[in-house]
C-alpha cells in the first residue's frame, strides 16, 4: 500500500513537470488551435474527425497519418511499451460544417504477461494473462458535433471483442463515451468525459475532466479520470504530448 501511494505521488509530480515544460514550449506559438482526431481515454473514446491527406501526428498516446482525405492509419505508442503491438484504420463517413462521422477498426495483440507491465500499481489492468496471449478487436463509430465555435461534442459507440486460448472468456464488450469540449478563443480547451462499458451486463463506468493546449504544430493534454465498478474505484492522471507533422 505504501509503495502504491509513493508511486502515485511520483506520477502526479511527473505529470506536473511535463505539463509545465510543454506549456512553456507551446506558448511560443501564436497560431490558433487544431482539432483533435483521437480521443483521450484509452480504447473507449474517439472523435468523428480524421486527419487530412499526408498530414501526420506523432505523440505519446497516438501516432497516425492521413490517407487521401478519407482515412487515417495509426498506432498507439504506449501500447508498445506495455508489450501490446497494435494498429488501427479510421474511415471518414461524413464531413460537413456541423457533423463529422467516422468508423474505426483496430487490433491489439496483448503478449504473454503484458497485463502486469503497467507503470502505475494504482491503475492496473483487470485482464491477467500470465501464460497466454490475448487478441483484442475494436470496432467503433464516432460522431463529432460542432454546436458552436466554442463547443464540440464527441460521441463513440464501441464493440471490443476479446479472443484467447487461455482462461479468459471469449466475448464482446459494448461501450459508449461522450466528451464535451469547451474551446477557448486561442489555444485552450476544457473537456468533461463520461463513458459506460457493458450496458445490460454492466462492467464499469468512467468519469473525468481534462485540459487541452493546442496549436498548428503541437498538442498537449492532461486530465484526471475515475474508473468506477460496483466493487471498486480506481483513479489516475492521464498525460499526452504530441506534434503534428
Amino acid at each position: 500500500m505504501r509503495y502504491s501511494v509513493v508511486a502515485m505521488k511520483a506520477i502526479i509530480r511527473f505529470s506536473l513537470i511535463l505539463s509545465t515544460l510543454a506549456l512553456n514550449t507551446l506558448a511560443l506559438a501564436n497560431d490558433g488551435p487544431t482539432q483533435t482526431t483521437t480521443g483521450f481515454y484509452p480504447i473507449w473514446e474517439n472523435t468523428g474527425l480524421t486527419e487530412k491527406h499526408r498530414e501526420g501526428y506523432l505523440g505519446s498516446n497516438d501516432a497516425h497519418i492521413g490517407i487521401n482525405d478519407v482515412a487515417q492509419f495509426g498506432v498507439q505508442p504506449l501500447g508498445l511499451m506495455y508489450r501490446t503491438p497494435n494498429a488501427y484504420l479510421k474511415l471518414r463517413l461524413l464531413d460537413t460544417s456541423d457533423w463529422h462521422l467516422s468508423a474505426q477498426l483496430g487490433a491489439s495483440w496483448i503478449m504473454r504477461d503484458a497485463s502486469r507491465s503497467f507503470l502505475s500499481p494504482m491503475y492496473t489492468s483487470r485482464l491477467d494473462n500470465p501464460d497466454f496471449s490475448v487478441i483484442l478487436i475494436s470496432a467503433s463509430v464516432s460522431a463529432t458535433r460542432n454546436v458552436a465555435d466554442w463547443l464540440q461534442i464527441h460521441q463513440t459507440l464501441t464493440a471490443l471483442t476479446l479472443h484467447t486460448t487461455g482462461s479468459l472468456a471469449n466475448e464482446t464488450y459494448p461501450g459508449y463515451s461522450i466528451a464535451t469540449e469547451f474551446r477557448g478563443k486561442t489555444h485552450h480547451a476544457l473537456s468533461v468525459h463520461f463513458g459506460e462499458v457493458g450496458f445490460w451486463k454492466h462492467d464499469f463506468s468512467f468519469l473525468g475532466g481534462s485540459y487541452r493546449f493546442s496549436n498548428s504544430w503541437a498538442e498537449f493534454k492532461i486530465g484526471y479520470f475515475y474508473r468506477i465498478r460496483p466493487d471498486s474505484l480506481q483513479a489516475s492522471p492521464l498525460v499526452s504530448l504530441g506534434f503534428y507533422l
